[in-house]
């Protein structure tokens, strides 16, 4: 019976003494009078007989509330608890907390010089204190969203000693800046807490509860049940109390692979109104490593819930690599009012045009359109003859126009492969001089080659018949290389003629939808055969058109759509390498480098403000799976901004020859670092084989998601939950403490107590008087 009081000392003799109160003094108050005979008495008695029954009943009921009434005192004053998990806390039994503390960058949306995971801190303090006030075995688990798999306590037992030395790391614990699924944690909390088959288990989910979190909660409420069928009781804590007004850059992006020294590069930010109210004008600071530019992007108008992207040009002085921030002034959440971006800038994209026939000059129309003036548009380009592609390294270069080639070696397809395997770009124009025999065999490679299609035998004239075939020779695609030559504002392609062409072959199919193949279909004639195709080649783009660079096939190099065009197509395929990674808070940087490339020490510098330590490292080979070759094994974090990853260029896991199996081991230093949580650059500093030392960088930002600010409501998690767990699952408002000394867990069963008390004293009353004797006034009078 003690188990169910708080106080149960207060039990036993003392309490039954005074349940047994309202017995004795019935007994009593029935053998107080002396029997003495008199006629009218016994008349009296004999009408009792008859009534006997109802009347002993009557005084029984009585005797019963009186004893309802003791024992309801009793229960008050013993704080009496229906829940033995809550007792089994109050009381310090061998009782499990295991704190999920929500660390992500939402936490630290800030009010009344607070912020949510100070709040969430100051939750595990309370609660570490009320557990030392109650006494008993208690042992305390934290784990960080962030870092689900690393405990900062593991079933730590709860003292004073660990009083102290836990407030002093509380003070000093960091809030990330990524983006984590409550859902992960949960898996990790019951993992741990299943470990554990016996004793009082309580799990404590610490967060600030945004409604986006829960937009898709089957998994969230199918883990809580589990969790409840497993004897786990489950509080959620909220630790904001109101949403809050936020503006938030969430994107910082542009023409980066092109970037080039002393030519303006195009950049565009985006910036989220993640409030409820319409925001005016707002300024947006830019700074180049680190130093303010005398430039501001303005919003105008930002309205409620939505987004506007502006756009600004940034010229670099010099070659190299540099970052770039958009700042946002201050407001609740801080955390994502900066964006930061790595660029690297060339001295000048270098463009290799390689001419299969050199006395028809074709490589001067790609020539002129890219760099007439190379200070101004930011390109080189070298023309050259086929083998240069094999006798000189082509690594350097942006991309590679082939114009009209014949055919290509072995050695010179070998080396082609490898520059677009690695991200280079290639430009294919058909000509007079091509040997389709020669590109259908080497190049062709039943689809597995760098050219797109099987070529017929010979070329073709395209005769313009208004009957048959009426309107412009070129059928476009939307596609972002073509954006600036389609609809009305230019003209010059309904003008544009293609006289000859190569086709494909009969038997390939010409419609895209029909094909299983990465090969589309860009631009066509108007005979439906393909003029414009592209195709990827591991982490390279390949664009083939089946008319001249020229004009011997084509009057386009005649039109001023030409030139915009040329530096459209060189964005496209430029290599995606030098686009520096971009990445969330938290995604760990993943490399595996080639042991004969580059040596064991590596170095991994955080961002300077970051309070973060340099890791120096020495990296051991180990086997690793490598990918087939040809293939474009994508980004390998799974990040969809990885345009470029780490392994792209130096640091490229190295494709198996095509006669080896994907499961072939090869040899690779592999580093897998993940204290990224701090947004900005963290650069890797890697030594090559040459003592020449290898800089690569990662520009880490807040999550995108983090500074959507709306709550969801007790009720809708209530919702969410359904009325099953909704009576299981407790929930406590932001600000609340009564739940960590225990008041919560009893006042409910008080309050029942003391209203079932009163209707105990008002029936006792009734029945009371009803019982006892009570003269007219009349009768009394006389």
């Amino acid at each position: 019976m003690g188990s169910w009081f708080l106080n149960a000392t207060f039990l036993g003799w003392g309490a039954a003494a005074m349940v047994s109160a309202p017995v004795l003094i019935h007994l009593i108050n029935r053998y107080r009078f002396r029997r003495v005979e008199f006629a009218a008495m016994e008349f009296l008695l004999a009408s009792q007989q008859r009534n006997r029954r109802r009347v002993m009943v009557e005084q029984l009921l009585l005797l019963l509330l009186r004893i309802l009434l003791v024992m309801g005192l009793i229960a008050l004053i013993a704080r009496m608890v229906l829940d033995p998990s809550t007792l089994a806390l109050l009381q310090g039994a061998d009782v499990h907390h295991v704190v999920l503390l929500d660390d992500t960058a939402s936490m630290q949306d800030e009010w009344n010089e607070t912020n949510g995971f100070d709040e969430g801190k100051a939750v595990i303090d309370g609660l570490v204190a009320a557990s030392l006030a109650e006494g008993g075995a208690q042992r305390l688990t934290v784990l960080r969203l962030s870092r689900v798999t690393q405990p900062d306590y593991l079933e730590q037992r709860i003292d004073r000693a660990f009083q102290g030395e836990l407030t002093s790391r509380l003070e000093s614990l960091p809030c990330s800046f990524g983006t984590v699924d409550l859902s992960e944690g949960l898996d990790a909390a019951a993992q741990l807490l299943a470990k554990q088959p016996t004793g009082v288990k309580h799990l404590h989910v610490v967060s600030d509860f945004r409604q986006h979190d829960w937009q898709d909660s089957s998994r969230l409420v199918e883990q809580i049940e589990q969790l409840d069928a497993d004897g786990v009781t489950v509080n959620l804590v909220r630790t904001v109390p109101d949403r809050h007004a936020n503006l938030a850059v969430i994107e910082l992006e542009g023409e980066l692979q092109v970037a080039s020294a002393g030519v303006p590069v195009k950049l565009t930010t985006t910036v989220a109104n993640h409030g409820e109210a319409l925001v005016g004008r707002v300024n947006l600071a830019v700074s180049v490593d680190g130093e303010r530019l005398p430039l501001e992007v303005t919003v105008e108008r930002l309205e409620a819930g939505k987004t506007v992207e502006q756009s600004f040009e940034v010229t670099f002085d010099n070659p190299g690599k540099h970052r770039v921030e958009v700042t946002l002034p201050g407001d609740a959440l801080r955390a994502d009012n900066i964006r930061h971006l790595a660029v690297e800038v060339a001295g000048a994209n270098r463009v290799l045009v390689v001419e299969g026939d050199p006395s028809a000059q074709e490589g001067i129309f790609p020539t002129l359109a890219l760099a007439a003036n190379p200070q101004a548009s930011g390109y080189r380009t070298v023309v050259a003859t086929p083998d240069y592609l094999y006798r000189q390294n082509i690594d350097g270069f942006q991309s590679i126009l082939m114009l009209n080639v014949a055919e290509l070696t072995p050695d010179a397809v070998e080396s082609l492969e490898a520059f677009v395997r690695d991200g280079g770009g290639l430009v294919w124009y058909a000509g007079d001089s091509i040997n389709p025999a020669s590109y259908n065999t080497l190049l062709y490679a039943e689809g597995k080659g760098l050219f797109p299609v099987p070529l017929a035998d010979a070329p073709r004239e395209l005769v313009r018949d208004e009957v048959a075939a009426p309107g412009p020779d070129l059928k476009l695609t939307e596609h972002p290389m073509l954006a600036g030559l389609q609809g009305q504002d230019n003209p010059e392609i309904e003008a544009t003629r293609v006289f000859r062409y190569f086709p494909v072959s009969d038997d390939w199919q010409k419609d895209d939808r029909q094909r299983n193949d990465t090969v589309r279909t860009i631009a066509s004639l108007r005979t439906r055969d393909p003029l414009l195709l592209e195709h990827r080649f591991g982490r390279g783009r390949v664009i083939t058109c089946l008319t001249s660079c020229g004009t011997g096939w084509t009057n386009f190099p005649q039109y001023r759509s030409f030139v915009p065009f040329h530096f459209e197509l060189q964005k496209y395929i430029s290599r995606a390498d030098r686009v520096m990674p971009r990445r969330e808070s938290g995604a760990p940087i993943h490399l595996e480098l080639d042991p004969a490339r580059f040596g064991p020490a590596i170095r991994i510098e955080p961002p300077k403000n970051s309070g973060q330590v340099t890791a120096e490292l020495q990296v051991q080979p180990e086997a690793v799976r490598t990918t087939p070759a040809g293939a474009d094994p994508g980004p390998k974090n799974g990040d969809p901004e990885d345009a470029a990853d780490d392994e792209k260029s130096e640091t490229r896991t190295e494709a198996t020859s095509p006669g080896q199996s994907d499961a072939t081991p090869t040899l690779r230093r592999v580093i897998d670092y993940d204290r990224t949580d701090y947004p900005g650059v963290y650069r890797v500093r890697l030594i090559d084989a040459g003592d020449v030392t290898v800089e690569r960088w990662y520009a880490y930002n807040t999550g995108r998601d983090e500074g959507r600010m709306a709550l969801i409501a007790t009720g809708g998690i209530h919702k969410a939950l359904g009325p099953e767990l909704t009576d299981e699952v407790r929930i406590q408002e932001a600000g609340a403490t009564e739940w960590l000394s225990g008041e919560e867990s009893d006042r409910d069963i008080r309050e029942w107590i003391l209203g079932l008390l009163v209707l105990v004293m008002l029936a006792e009353q009734m029945m009371a008087y009803r019982l006892s004797y009570h003269p007219s006034a009349a009768g009394g009078g006389k």
